[in-house]
């Protein structure tokens, strides 16, 4: 049976229909139409047809997509359930320490990411000072792998 509505929670749904609006359901839209015309705005297949010369980056898209989730996977699962198996106090706890760095912006994040693992950051040189060899990172596949997790 469909529960109906009070005119106070369609009002308080209202921002949020709007805001998916403007921002999921309008990007798609732009999108599907640069896609489907031409630099004077007529329709065509071509730049559909032209997907074939990105296939290369296709592939390896969807293999570093795969790498990332089965790590989340493998990272993920384990420590929710041994968060489970804690008691409440803690288990809030350790959920404000997994969330803290979302409340970080994107921006320091990322710069925070890059003064760590760049060839003159934090761990190169610390590993350096160990005797290991300099640490290239930045620019590899596993950057870009690591970047995707966090």
């Amino acid at each position: 049976m469909k529960k109906k509505h009070s005119l106070f929670e369609r009002f308080a749904a209202a921002p949020y229909v709007v805001w998916s609006a403007l921002f999921i359901i309008g990007p798609l839209l732009f999108v599907a139409y640069f896609a489907f015309t031409d630099r004077s705005g007529n329709f065509t297949f071509e730049n559909i047809m032209s997907l074939s010369s990105y296939s290369q980056t296709f592939v390896m898209s969807l293999g570093f997509s795969l790498i990332a989730t089965a790590i989340c996977l493998l990272i993920g699962y384990p420590l929710a359930y041994a968060m489970s198996r804690t008691s409440e106090r803690s288990r809030k706890i350790l959920t404000v320490l997994l969330m803290l760095p979302m409340w970080i912006s994107l921006l320091i994040r990322t710069y925070s990411l890059m003064a760590l693992l760049d060839n003159g950051g934090l761990i190169s040189t610390f590993l350096t000072s160990l005797g290991f060899q300099k640490l290239t990172f930045i620019g590899t596949d596993g950057a870009v792998i690591l970047g995707m997790i966090y």
